[in-house]
């Protein structure tokens, strides 16, 4: 099937969409199936939410009675079925999911945990965006981590790498880290060493994790090996 820019001349004047020819929003989020009716409840197929710091599964604070994150999943692998395999189906949401628990664990929990520390011990002020690093973690989250995120949920390799993960790892590793180890610095300065001890504590144990081990240099020396092995083959391969 052509892309409907080659079928500019088909679409529908008034809309510009020719719905034979791809997938809307709606086909997904509203048309029927052979087994689901037309809705109008355009979040009812979906899992996972994508908008807060750190992304949850539709129902985990259980705020009333919520349809729970199983069956709208099952209702959108319906949907998904209608024009894939189910061999397909799985592997996207095996994808889906990675890079959604890739953001959350190695990114977004530590953020949160290095913000509220700043806000709990008094580093920054109540006062929103007020202090830089509130700006950097806002851009990280709510821009480039939604980007990844949403890039994962529609397909788009580009939003989750490029526009998404290469940036939140950038944010994450060249502004956030040095930012909160600034204002540690600072509360050394101001006589609350004990504070700015209880932070690098929890710095260090952020970037000991073995997804950061690259950065704090804490890397075993056989990954190391074997990653600067691949670089040189991709660069022979590419020419790059």
């Amino acid at each position: 099937m052509l892309p409907v820019a080659a079928e500019k001349k088909d679409l529908n004047p008034s809309t510009s969409i020719k719905y034979d020819a791809a997938p809307t929003c709606a086909t997904c989020h509203m048309s029927a199936t052979k087994e689901l009716p037309i809705t109008h409840e355009i979040g009812d197929r979906i899992s996972w939410t994508l908008r807060p710091p750190v992304s949850e599964k539709i129902d985990a604070k259980k705020r009333g009675k919520v349809k729970s994150w199983e069956a709208r999943r099952d209702d959108m692998k319906k949907v998904c079925s209608a024009c894939h395999t189910s061999t397909w189906v799985e592997n996207f949401y095996v994808q889906f999911d990675g890079v959604v628990n890739l953001y959350n664990d190695k990114f977004a929990k530590p953020g949160v945990g290095m913000m509220k520390f700043l806000k709990t011990e008094g580093l920054i002020t109540k006062t929103g965006f007020d202090d830089k690093i509130e700006w950097t973690w806002f851009y990280l989250w709510h821009h480039e981590g939604r980007r990844a995120r949403h890039g994962a949920a529609m397909n788009a390799p580009d939003y989750v790498q490029w526009h998404g993960l290469f940036e939140v790892a950038e944010r994450f590793y060249t502004e956030l880290i040095p930012e909160f180890e600034e204002l540690l610095e600072k509360a050394d300065h101001d006589g609350k060493k004990d504070v700015a001890k209880r932070g690098r504590i929890l710095l260090d144990e952020i970037l000991s994790r073995p997804e950061n081990a690259w950065f704090s240099g804490k890397e075993p020396e056989a990954v190391k090996k074997a990653r600067l092995k691949a670089q040189e083959e991709f660069r022979k391969r590419y020419a790059q």
